[in-house]
């Protein structure tokens, strides 16, 4: 008796990036395009905001919400405890993965400073390849 079997080939493309646990796409997708982004948890976790070199957030979305920074290389923010640029100001530079309790949740403006040259500036990054048109399954007799 021979056994006779249909196989279904269905194309696909795989497209994506490695993440760490408990990591969303969209907040990958955001920081790639920051020089300096600003989290809300400790160890760059929970909701993030984001700057362009040279960007400015007179009064952040995350308003006394900050517990951690990712610094491009090369960059700095400049953090302060009142709304537009005002009050007591600290200077961070590299990645800061928990702020000290002085800091923690109590920054209301920053700034990411990228000097004047810009080959210290982030390269940005280059657009995804646009997605195949695929056809109809293909089914093997």
């Amino acid at each position: 008796m021979t056994a006779k079997f249909r196989v279904l080939l269905i194309p696909f493309v795989c497209i994506g990036a490695s993440l760490a646990p408990g990591e969303l796409v969209s907040r990958s997708a955001q920081a790639q395009s920051s020089a300096c982004t600003a989290y809300e948890a400790p160890n760059f976790r929970g909701a993030s905001w984001g700057l362009p070199a040279s960007g400015r957030a007179a009064k952040s979305k995350g308003n006394n919400r900050i517990s951690s920074f990712r610094i491009v290389r090369g960059c700095h923010v400049v953090a302060y405890a009142a709304a537009n640029f005002q009050g007591p100001r600290r200077r961070f530079e590299g990645d800061v993965a928990t702020l000290s309790e002085t800091w923690n949740n109590e920054i209301t403006s920053w700034r990411c400073d990228c000097g004047g040259s810009t080959e210290n500036r982030p390269r940005p990054q280059p657009r995804p390849e646009p997605r195949p048109k695929l056809g109809p399954p293909v089914i093997i007799d």
